[in-house]
């Protein structure tokens, strides 16, 4: 198991004054090496330097990436390309907001999908079908018709 007791939050500034925000139960020279390993967005800043926050003792990964979020809240101009952390009413309203821009996408992708797929989605429903068949023959068999 994870000790999250020595967690950091950290953040790396570079010459162009970008700055991703992150935490780490690691070294801050060793989480810095390994961002560079990654060859995601902190590997392509320029002389980057890493510096505490705080040091944030706590229980699990969760609470360490509800931090996360606090600072990423604070640096609104910060590099990290997603959210440490998003409530369920927050996942929620933002899975509203992607049907609502994709509707005419996924309507398109549907369609092309039934008119390739025909036959594959006819064998699905005949072979849906039959199981619930069997499965109300098998119903009727345990259960006697009442008089």
């Amino acid at each position: 198991m994870t000790d999250y007791n020595t967690c950091k939050m950290y953040i790396i500034f570079d010459d162009n004054w970008n700055c991703y925000i992150g935490h780490t139960i690691q070294t801050l020279k060793d989480r810095l090496r390994i961002h560079f390993s990654d060859k995601q967005t902190v590997s392509k800043m320029i002389n980057p330097e890493i510096f505490l926050l705080e040091d944030y003792p706590c229980n699990n990964s969760l609470e360490a990436r509800m931090r996360e979020q606090c600072w990423l809240d604070t640096f609104p101009k910060a590099i990290n390309r997603q959210r440490a952390y998003i409530s369920e009413e927050m996942k929620k309203e933002s899975d509203k907001l992607y049907c609502l821009k994709n509707r005419e996408h996924q309507k398109e992708y549907s369609r092309l999908y039934r008119l390739n797929n025909k036959e594959k989605i006819k064998e699905y429903h005949k072979l849906r079908y039959l199981k619930q068949k069997e499965l109300k023959n098998k119903i009727d068999t345990l259960i006697p018709p009442s008089e």
